[in-house]
Protein backbone atom coordinates (compact mmCIF):
# COMPACT_ATOMS: atom_id res chain seq x y z
CA UNK A 1 0.00 0.00 0.00
CA UNK A 2 1.26 3.29 -0.55
CA UNK A 3 0.09 6.97 1.24
CA UNK A 4 0.18 9.86 -0.04
CA UNK A 5 -0.62 13.15 1.99
CA UNK A 6 -2.55 16.09 0.53
CA UNK A 7 -3.78 19.55 0.54
CA UNK A 8 -6.83 20.97 -1.26
CA UNK A 9 -7.20 24.89 -2.69
CA UNK A 10 -10.60 25.41 -2.71
CA UNK A 11 -11.26 28.97 -1.91
CA UNK A 12 -15.29 29.32 -2.30
CA UNK A 13 -15.57 32.34 -0.48
CA UNK A 14 -15.74 35.67 -2.80
CA UNK A 15 -12.42 37.56 -2.30
CA UNK A 16 -13.76 40.44 0.24
CA UNK A 17 -12.14 43.24 -2.17
CA UNK A 18 -12.84 41.76 -5.08
CA UNK A 19 -13.69 44.89 -7.21
CA UNK A 20 -10.02 45.56 -7.09
CA UNK A 21 -8.56 44.47 -10.48
CA UNK A 22 -5.99 42.76 -9.13
CA UNK A 23 -7.16 40.99 -5.84
CA UNK A 24 -7.83 37.61 -7.77
CA UNK A 25 -4.11 37.24 -9.11
CA UNK A 26 -2.83 38.19 -6.02
CA UNK A 27 -4.70 35.32 -4.62
CA UNK A 28 -3.54 33.30 -7.21
CA UNK A 29 0.15 34.68 -6.96
CA UNK A 30 -0.20 32.98 -2.65
CA UNK A 31 -1.11 29.92 -3.71
CA UNK A 32 1.33 29.14 -5.96
CA UNK A 33 3.81 30.17 -2.99
CA UNK A 34 1.58 27.90 -0.92
CA UNK A 35 2.00 24.96 -2.42
CA UNK A 36 6.17 25.66 -3.46
CA UNK A 37 5.80 25.80 0.49
CA UNK A 38 3.94 22.22 0.65
CA UNK A 39 6.53 20.86 -1.82
CA UNK A 40 9.29 21.40 0.45
CA UNK A 41 7.67 20.33 3.61
CA UNK A 42 7.41 16.91 2.12
CA UNK A 43 3.65 17.50 0.93
CA UNK A 44 2.69 14.66 -1.72
CA UNK A 45 0.33 16.12 -4.05
CA UNK A 46 -2.35 19.47 -3.82
CA UNK A 47 -5.93 19.69 -5.61
CA UNK A 48 -6.80 22.91 -7.22
CA UNK A 49 -10.73 23.34 -7.19
CA UNK A 50 -12.55 25.95 -10.00
CA UNK A 51 -16.29 26.89 -9.04
CA UNK A 52 -17.27 28.84 -12.58
CA UNK A 53 -20.29 31.22 -11.89
CA UNK A 54 -20.07 30.65 -8.30
CA UNK A 55 -20.78 34.31 -6.83
CA UNK A 56 -17.45 35.61 -6.93
CA UNK A 57 -15.34 32.59 -6.10
CA UNK A 58 -11.61 33.52 -7.16
CA UNK A 59 -11.15 30.15 -9.03
CA UNK A 60 -13.40 29.73 -11.57
CA UNK A 61 -11.18 27.73 -14.05
CA UNK A 62 -8.05 25.51 -12.24
CA UNK A 63 -6.33 24.55 -15.66
CA UNK A 64 -4.41 28.34 -15.66
CA UNK A 65 -3.62 28.14 -11.88
CA UNK A 66 -2.48 24.51 -12.18
CA UNK A 67 0.04 25.78 -15.24
CA UNK A 68 1.47 28.40 -12.91
CA UNK A 69 1.91 25.63 -9.88
CA UNK A 70 3.52 23.20 -12.56
CA UNK A 71 6.00 25.82 -13.89
CA UNK A 72 7.28 27.35 -9.99
CA UNK A 73 7.21 23.00 -8.44
CA UNK A 74 9.49 19.81 -9.44
CA UNK A 75 7.83 17.01 -7.69
CA UNK A 76 5.01 17.53 -6.01
CA UNK A 77 1.36 15.96 -7.99
CA UNK A 78 -0.83 18.83 -9.21
CA UNK A 79 -4.40 17.95 -8.96
CA UNK A 80 -7.07 19.57 -10.97
CA UNK A 81 -10.87 19.39 -10.13
CA UNK A 82 -12.94 17.96 -9.25
CA UNK A 83 -14.28 19.52 -12.88
CA UNK A 84 -18.11 19.36 -13.61
CA UNK A 85 -17.41 17.69 -16.83
CA UNK A 86 -20.61 18.32 -18.11
CA UNK A 87 -19.65 22.17 -18.45
CA UNK A 88 -16.82 21.58 -19.94
CA UNK A 89 -15.86 19.85 -23.82
CA UNK A 90 -14.00 16.93 -23.29
CA UNK A 91 -11.90 17.74 -25.92
CA UNK A 92 -10.93 20.95 -24.57
CA UNK A 93 -10.36 19.06 -21.04
CA UNK A 94 -8.48 16.49 -23.10
CA UNK A 95 -5.90 19.47 -24.65
CA UNK A 96 -5.39 21.36 -21.04
CA UNK A 97 -4.73 18.04 -19.48
CA UNK A 98 -2.11 17.40 -21.75
CA UNK A 99 -0.53 20.39 -21.55
CA UNK A 100 -0.10 20.86 -18.41
CA UNK A 101 1.20 16.95 -17.93
CA UNK A 102 3.43 18.06 -19.92
CA UNK A 103 4.61 21.45 -18.56
CA UNK A 104 4.59 19.38 -15.01
CA UNK A 105 6.49 16.13 -16.61
CA UNK A 106 4.06 14.27 -16.23
CA UNK A 107 2.64 15.44 -12.30
CA UNK A 108 -0.87 16.19 -13.48
CA UNK A 109 -3.91 14.18 -11.39
CA UNK A 110 -7.73 14.93 -13.13
CA UNK A 111 -10.34 14.74 -11.09
CA UNK A 112 -14.32 14.89 -12.28
CA UNK A 113 -17.44 15.12 -11.12
CA UNK A 114 -21.17 15.91 -12.38
CA UNK A 115 -21.49 19.20 -10.92
CA UNK A 116 -24.38 20.92 -9.12
CA UNK A 117 -24.13 24.46 -9.34
CA UNK A 118 -27.35 25.30 -11.26
CA UNK A 119 -26.04 28.87 -12.13
CA UNK A 120 -23.11 27.58 -13.82
CA UNK A 121 -25.55 24.95 -15.63
CA UNK A 122 -27.50 27.49 -16.64
CA UNK A 123 -24.55 29.93 -18.11
CA UNK A 124 -22.98 27.52 -20.06
CA UNK A 125 -26.35 26.42 -21.28
CA UNK A 126 -26.36 22.79 -20.50
CA UNK A 127 -29.50 20.67 -19.08
CA UNK A 128 -28.69 19.54 -15.76
CA UNK A 129 -31.27 16.36 -16.80
CA UNK A 130 -28.11 15.54 -18.91
CA UNK A 131 -25.48 15.50 -16.57
CA UNK A 132 -25.02 12.21 -15.97
CA UNK A 133 -25.13 11.41 -19.86
CA UNK A 134 -22.30 13.98 -20.43
CA UNK A 135 -19.97 12.73 -17.96
CA UNK A 136 -20.34 8.91 -18.92
CA UNK A 137 -19.37 9.81 -22.46
CA UNK A 138 -17.02 12.32 -21.27
CA UNK A 139 -14.75 10.23 -19.76
CA UNK A 140 -14.83 7.76 -22.47
CA UNK A 141 -14.13 10.91 -24.89
CA UNK A 142 -11.08 11.31 -22.31
CA UNK A 143 -9.81 8.16 -22.43
CA UNK A 144 -9.85 8.02 -25.94
CA UNK A 145 -8.21 11.18 -26.75
CA UNK A 146 -5.30 10.41 -24.17
CA UNK A 147 -5.15 7.12 -26.00
CA UNK A 148 -6.57 6.64 -29.92
CA UNK A 149 -4.77 8.78 -32.41
CA UNK A 150 -7.17 9.56 -34.52
CA UNK A 151 -10.35 9.04 -32.07
CA UNK A 152 -13.19 6.78 -33.22
CA UNK A 153 -16.23 7.99 -30.74
CA UNK A 154 -19.12 8.85 -32.04
CA UNK A 155 -21.47 10.05 -28.91
CA UNK A 156 -24.78 11.57 -28.12
CA UNK A 157 -23.12 14.73 -27.60
CA UNK A 158 -19.92 14.62 -29.80
CA UNK A 159 -18.93 13.11 -32.95
CA UNK A 160 -15.02 12.95 -32.58
CA UNK A 161 -14.80 10.84 -35.53
CA UNK A 162 -10.94 11.34 -37.21
CA UNK A 163 -9.59 14.12 -34.61
CA UNK A 164 -6.92 14.15 -32.48
CA UNK A 165 -5.39 15.56 -29.63
CA UNK A 166 -1.67 16.21 -29.88
CA UNK A 167 0.44 16.36 -28.14
CA UNK A 168 -0.46 13.39 -26.10
CA UNK A 169 0.01 13.59 -22.12
CA UNK A 170 3.42 12.66 -20.55
CA UNK A 171 1.82 9.64 -18.68
CA UNK A 172 1.08 7.38 -20.76
CA UNK A 173 -2.76 6.67 -21.21
CA UNK A 174 -3.21 9.84 -19.64
CA UNK A 175 -3.40 11.32 -15.92
CA UNK A 176 -5.28 9.34 -13.62
CA UNK A 177 -9.37 9.98 -13.59
CA UNK A 178 -10.50 10.70 -10.24
CA UNK A 179 -14.37 10.73 -10.15
CA UNK A 180 -16.06 12.86 -7.17
CA UNK A 181 -18.65 10.68 -5.11
CA UNK A 182 -21.20 11.71 -2.32
CA UNK A 183 -23.76 9.21 -3.02
CA UNK A 184 -23.84 6.11 -3.30
CA UNK A 185 -24.96 6.22 -7.06
CA UNK A 186 -22.04 7.91 -7.77
CA UNK A 187 -19.20 5.48 -6.24
CA UNK A 188 -20.65 3.12 -8.31
CA UNK A 189 -20.57 4.43 -11.03
CA UNK A 190 -16.71 5.69 -10.07
CA UNK A 191 -15.43 2.11 -9.92
CA UNK A 192 -17.14 1.28 -13.24
CA UNK A 193 -15.54 3.88 -15.00
CA UNK A 194 -12.85 5.99 -12.73
CA UNK A 195 -9.53 5.37 -11.80
CA UNK A 196 -10.03 6.41 -8.07
CA UNK A 197 -12.39 8.31 -6.03
CA UNK A 198 -12.14 11.23 -4.54
CA UNK A 199 -14.85 11.54 -1.66
CA UNK A 200 -15.14 12.81 2.15
CA UNK A 201 -17.67 9.83 3.37
CA UNK A 202 -15.98 7.30 4.32
CA UNK A 203 -18.68 4.65 3.74
CA UNK A 204 -18.47 5.26 0.21
CA UNK A 205 -15.45 3.54 -0.02
CA UNK A 206 -16.51 0.10 0.40
CA UNK A 207 -19.03 1.02 -2.60
CA UNK A 208 -16.27 1.82 -4.79
CA UNK A 209 -14.49 -0.83 -4.20
CA UNK A 210 -17.53 -3.59 -4.78
CA UNK A 211 -18.15 -1.68 -8.26
CA UNK A 212 -14.25 -2.14 -9.20
CA UNK A 213 -14.31 -5.53 -8.16
CA UNK A 214 -17.52 -5.87 -9.87
CA UNK A 215 -15.77 -4.73 -13.04
CA UNK A 216 -12.96 -7.32 -12.99
CA UNK A 217 -10.46 -4.26 -12.52
CA UNK A 218 -6.81 -5.21 -10.84
CA UNK A 219 -7.65 -4.80 -7.02
CA UNK A 220 -3.71 -3.81 -7.01
CA UNK A 221 -4.58 -0.96 -9.04
CA UNK A 222 -7.55 0.64 -7.12
CA UNK A 223 -7.59 3.93 -5.44
CA UNK A 224 -9.34 6.03 -3.17
CA UNK A 225 -8.74 9.83 -1.91
CA UNK A 226 -10.83 11.02 1.04
CA UNK A 227 -10.81 14.60 2.14
CA UNK A 228 -10.68 14.83 5.72
CA UNK A 229 -12.62 17.59 7.93
CA UNK A 230 -10.72 20.48 8.88
CA UNK A 231 -10.70 19.71 12.26
CA UNK A 232 -11.68 16.58 13.76
CA UNK A 233 -9.59 15.05 11.46
CA UNK A 234 -7.81 12.46 13.66
CA UNK A 235 -11.13 11.13 15.16
CA UNK A 236 -12.87 10.60 11.76
CA UNK A 237 -9.50 9.16 10.70
CA UNK A 238 -9.38 6.22 13.45
CA UNK A 239 -13.30 5.59 13.00
CA UNK A 240 -12.42 4.66 8.80
CA UNK A 241 -9.00 3.14 10.06
CA UNK A 242 -10.16 -0.46 9.59
CA UNK A 243 -11.32 0.08 5.87
CA UNK A 244 -8.92 2.50 4.90
CA UNK A 245 -6.22 0.26 5.90
CA UNK A 246 -7.15 -2.47 3.18
CA UNK A 247 -6.61 -0.56 0.41
CA UNK A 248 -3.99 -0.65 -1.67
CA UNK A 249 -3.32 3.02 -2.42
CA UNK A 250 -4.94 5.62 -0.52
CA UNK A 251 -4.54 9.26 -0.09
CA UNK A 252 -5.88 11.55 2.51
CA UNK A 253 -6.46 15.16 1.55
CA UNK A 254 -7.12 18.23 4.06
CA UNK A 255 -8.49 21.72 3.81
CA UNK A 256 -5.86 24.20 2.85
CA UNK A 257 -5.24 27.30 5.40
CA UNK A 258 -6.00 30.61 3.70
CA UNK A 259 -3.00 31.26 1.73
CA UNK A 260 -1.05 34.22 3.18
CA UNK A 261 -0.81 32.57 6.46
CA UNK A 262 2.35 31.62 7.83
CA UNK A 263 3.87 28.42 6.14
CA UNK A 264 4.95 27.04 10.04
CA UNK A 265 0.86 27.65 10.63
CA UNK A 266 -0.28 26.33 7.56
CA UNK A 267 0.49 23.31 7.97
CA UNK A 268 0.51 22.15 11.53
CA UNK A 269 -3.08 20.16 10.94
CA UNK A 270 -1.31 18.16 8.38
CA UNK A 271 1.65 17.90 10.63
CA UNK A 272 -0.50 16.92 13.28
CA UNK A 273 -2.67 14.15 10.81
CA UNK A 274 1.03 12.64 9.98
CA UNK A 275 1.94 12.41 13.43
CA UNK A 276 -1.47 10.55 14.29
CA UNK A 277 -1.40 8.23 11.60
CA UNK A 278 -3.33 4.67 12.89
CA UNK A 279 -0.32 2.29 13.07
CA UNK A 280 -1.78 0.09 10.09
CA UNK A 281 -1.44 3.23 8.17
CA UNK A 282 2.00 5.06 9.53
CA UNK A 283 3.77 2.11 8.36
CA UNK A 284 2.72 2.66 4.73
CA UNK A 285 3.42 6.12 4.35
CA UNK A 286 5.26 6.81 1.57
CA UNK A 287 7.04 10.29 0.90
CA UNK A 288 6.89 9.98 -2.87
CA UNK A 289 4.78 6.95 -4.01
CA UNK A 290 3.94 6.59 -7.60
CA UNK A 291 0.89 7.94 -9.47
Amino acid sequence: MTLRLGLRYDPAAPLDDRDAPDAAARLHREIVAHVRAAEARGVDLVWLSERPFAGGAPIPAAFPLAAAVAAATSRVRIGVGPLALALHHPLRVAEDAASVDGLSAGRLELGLGLGENERAFDAFAVATAERVARFEEGVALLRAAFEESPIGLLGRFCDARGLDVHPKPVQPGGPPLWLAADSAAAATRAGRLGDGLLCRDPALVTVFAAAWAESGRPPEALRVSLELPGSGAAKALRAAAPVLCELPRLDLVLPALPPGVAAEDAFGALDALAATLPDGLRARRASAPPP
